[in-house]
């Protein structure tokens, strides 16, 4: 069994003029040949520009280049746990070697075992269970 749907007609928004005289354009007499339109190309820019610009201050958006914030990649410590038991990490002595100079370290999850850890920045949470592991925390 198939479905059929309606297509919805959107009413177009001169409907609301068609019993209006003046079809919203003020006099009658307004909607005849090109004397209405404000002058040719860019006649009147300064003025009408101006007025433009007073009556949207503090409304628009300035627009133009500006500095796109980044976030930094995030890494948990669950991940960097399954790091470690599969062997992808360094280890120097009783320490896992962890060396990730753009990236945050997150708390979501839990290590067993010694890190020696550089990053760009910790999360709270993270820099307390990494020094409860006995694991050192490097700079950034």
């Amino acid at each position: 069994m198939s479905v059929v749907f309606m297509v919805r007609k959107i009413k177009s928004k001169k409907r609301k003029y068609y019993s209006q005289r003046t079809f919203g354009r003020g006099n009658k007499k307004h909607g005849r040949g090109k004397g209405e339109k404000g002058g040719k190309g860019k006649a009147g820019v300064k003025k009408q520009s101006w007025l433009k610009t007073i009556k949207t201050v503090g409304t628009k958006k300035p627009k133009g280049f500006g500095k796109r914030k980044r976030k930094a990649p995030t890494l948990n410590l669950k991940q960097i746990s399954e790091m470690a038991r599969s062997n992808r990490l360094k280890k120097e002595g009783e320490f896992y070697v962890v060396n990730m100079p753009g990236t945050k370290i997150l708390a979501n999850g839990t290590i067993n075992f010694k890190l020696k850890i550089t990053a760009k920045k910790f999360s709270k949470k993270a820099i307390e269970r990494i020094k409860a592991a006995g694991g050192i925390i490097g700079g950034k």
